[in-house]
This record gives C-alpha cells, sequence and structure tokens, in this order.
C-alpha cells in the first residue's frame, strides 16, 4: 500500500512523496519522480530540520542591520522539506 503525502515533498524536484512499507517492514518514502527513498523517520527528521533552518532564517532577516551580529550559516541542500 503507499499514499501520497502532501506535506514532505522531496527536496530535489519538490514532488509529494509516496509512503509505503518496504521490505524490511519498516515505512518507507519515495519520490515518484526522481526516485529518491529513504525510510520515513528519516525523511521526517530531514524536513523537521529543514522547517527549523528556515524558521531561523526568516526570524533573523527581521532584524535592521547592527543590531545584531550574525555569523553566516552555509547553505545546506535538504533532501525533504516540509512544504511552503
Amino acid at each position: 500500500m503507499t499514499n501520497e503525502t502532501s506535506s514532505i515533498r522531496c527536496g530535489k524536484c519538490y514532488a509529494p512523496i509516496k509512503v509505503g512499507a518496504g521490505r524490511d517492514g519498516d515505512a518507507w518514502g519515495s519520490c515518484p519522480v526522481c526516485r529518491q527513498e529513504d525510510r520515513v523517520d528519516n525523511i521526517i527528521r530531514e524536513a523537521a530540520e529543514y522547517s527549523l533552518d528556515r524558521m531561523v532564517s526568516d526570524t533573523l532577516s527581521g532584524f535592521q542591520e547592527g543590531e545584531l551580529t550574525v555569523r553566516s550559516l552555509p547553505q545546506r541542500e535538504y533532501p525533504w522539506i516540509a512544504r511552503d
């Protein structure tokens, strides 16, 4: 059985992931477009990290120049993202 989720998307092509049971009995998610796949627990962790990074970035962008000194962080590519 495979279900599509619209809240988590592939970080490469932004397609909604499909979730189903793998041969090992664990829940797996995959992108129907680029075929990237991983265990659902890893997908959820990556999407949560993406959301947290976006939230921090959005918060810091609201400060006026000089109000806060922030060291720039390297940009990261996420394999899985939470829908914007």
